[in-house]
C-alpha cells in the first residue's frame, strides 16, 4: 500500500513537472522576438547609410510594434526583391517597406491591411535653356510666316489699285525713276507709314490709305502678341515638357528597380504595345539603387528614372535639391502600400499587427510620419 502511495505520488510530481517546462516552453515561444526584414536600398522607406536604421516605415513600423506589443529583430536583407522572397519563404516574419499591393503580389505573398497610398513618377534631365532659341524657333515659325505673307499680299493688292486710280504710269516722275522703282518706293510708303500725304491726290486713294493704315495698326497689335505669347510658350518645351505620358517614353532608355512596381508597369506597357518595332519599345535599365540611377540619368545611360513618387520627392527634396533633374510624369498609377506577411505567421500575430495599424491610421501617427519624410 505505501509502494502503490509512493509511485502515485511520484506520477504526480512527474505530471506537475512536465507541466512547469511545457508552460516555460510556450512562454519562451510567445516571447521569442519577430524577423523583421527591411531593405537598405529603399530610401526614404528604410536605409541604413551610417549603421542606424531610418527612415518612414521603420518609424511606422516602430510604432506598430509598440502598440501590439510585438518584440522584433531586424534582418537586413540586400535588396528589394530578396525582401519580398523573404517574406515570402518565411526567412523573415515581416518583410517592411513602401511594397505596393500589386493584383499579381496580392496572389503571391501574404498581405496585412493597407497602411498608405503611393503611386510612380518620372525624373528626366533638366535641358539647359537658351534665351535665343524660342525666339528663332517663333521667328520662323510657318504661322508667323503666312501671318506676316497676308499682311505684305494685301499691302501689294492696296499699292496696285492706287498705282491705277493715281494713273502711276503716265506720270513724269515714274518715266524718270522707272516704273518697277516707282511701284517699289509706293509699296513702301503704305507698308511703313510716313509720305502717304503725298502719294494721292483722288479721295478713292486716299481711303484706300485709310483703309491701310487701320489694317497696318490691327496687324502689329496681332503681330507682337503672336511673337510673345509664342516665344513664352516654346520657352517651356524642354526635355521634360516633351514626356508627358509613358508613351512618349517609346524608344528611350529608363531605370527601373529589380522587381519593382516601375518595372512591372514598363513590362506591361512594351507587352501592349507593337513587338515588331524596337523604336517602340522602352528599354529598361535595372538599378535598384536611387542615387546610382540617378548618377546613370546625369551621365546620360538612361533617359529617365522610374520609381516610387515619394522615393523621388525625397531625393529631389532632401537628399540632392541642387539636382540637374525634374519631374515630367507625377504620382500616377497610385496603388496602396503594405507588410508582406510570412505563412508561418501566426494568425493571431498577424491580427494584433492588422489591428495596430488600424489605431495608427484612425489617430494620425501614420501621415504625421510620412509627412515628416516628404512634406507636403
Amino acid at each position: 500500500m505505501k509502494s502503490v502511495s509512493a509511485s502515485y505520488r511520484l506520477w504526480i510530481l512527474r505530471s506537475l513537472l512536465l507541466l512547469l517546462l511545457l508552460g516555460n516552453a510556450r512562454s519562451a515561444q510567445a516571447a521569442s522576438p519577430l524577423r523583421v526584414g527591411f531593405s537598405a536600398k529603399s530610401m526614404p522607406c528604410a536605409f541604413n547609410p551610417d549603421g542606424q536604421w531610418r527612415g518612414s516605415f521603420y518609424e511606422t513600423w516602430n510604432e506598430i510594434a509598440v502598440s501590439a506589443g510585438l518584440p522584433f529583430e531586424v534582418v537586413n536583407v540586400p535588396t528589394f526583391k530578396q525582401l519580398l522572397q523573404a517574406g515570402a519563404d518565411g526567412k523573415v516574419d515581416v518583410a517592411v517597406g513602401c511594397i505596393n499591393l500589386t493584383p499579381s503580389r496580392l496572389g503571391t505573398y501574404r498581405f496585412s491591411v493597407p497602411i498608405q497610398e503611393d503611386g510612380l513618377s518620372v525624373m528626366v534631365r533638366k535641358e539647359p535653356f537658351h534665351i535665343w532659341t524660342p525666339v528663332v524657333k517663333t521667328l520662323w515659325s510657318l504661322d508667323l510666316l503666312e501671318l506676316l505673307g497676308g499682311i505684305l499680299a494685301f499691302i501689294f493688292v492696296i499699292t496696285a489699285v492706287i498705282w491705277k486710280l493715281e494713273d502711276y504710269p503716265s506720270q513724269e516722275s515714274t518715266k524718270k525713276t522707272g516704273a518697277l522703282r516707282t511701284f517699289a518706293k509706293l509699296f513702301q510708303i503704305l507698308l511703313t507709314g510716313p509720305g502717304t500725304n503725298v502719294i494721292a491726290a483722288t479721295a478713292r486713294s486716299n481711303s484706300l490709305i485709310g483703309l491701310t493704315y487701320f489694317i497696318r495698326m490691327i496687324a502689329a497689335s496681332v503681330l507682337l502678341s503672336f511673337v510673345s505669347v509664342n516665344i513664352i510658350k516654346k520657352s517651356g518645351q524642354d526635355e521634360a515638357s516633351r514626356v508627358h505620358t509613358i508613351a512618349d517614353l517609346a524608344g528611350k532608355t529608363v531605370s527601373v528597380g529589380t522587381g519593382s512596381v516601375s518595372e512591372l508597369w514598363i513590362t506591361s506597357w512594351n507587352a501592349a504595345s507593337s513587338p515588331s518595332s524596337l523604336s517602340g519599345q522602352i528599354q529598361m535599365k535595372q538599378i535598384d539603387s536611387l542615387d546610382q540611377a540617378a548618377s546613370a540619368l546625369a551621365s546620360g545611360q538612361v533617359d529617365a528614372v522610374i520609381a516610387d513618387n515619394i522615393q523621388i520627392q525625397y531625393y529631389l527634396t532632401k537628399v540632392n535639391p541642387k539636382a540637374p533633374f525634374q519631374v515630367a510624369i507625377r504620382n500616377v498609377h497610385r496603388q496602396s502600400q503594405g507588410l508582406v506577411f510570412s505563412p508561418s505567421l501566426p494568425k493571431e500575430t498577424a491580427l494584433q499587427i492588422d489591428q495596430a495599424i488600424a489605431r495608427l491610421k484612425e489617430n494620425g501617427t501614420v501621415d504625421a510620419i510620412k509627412k515628416r519624410w516628404i512634406p507636403e
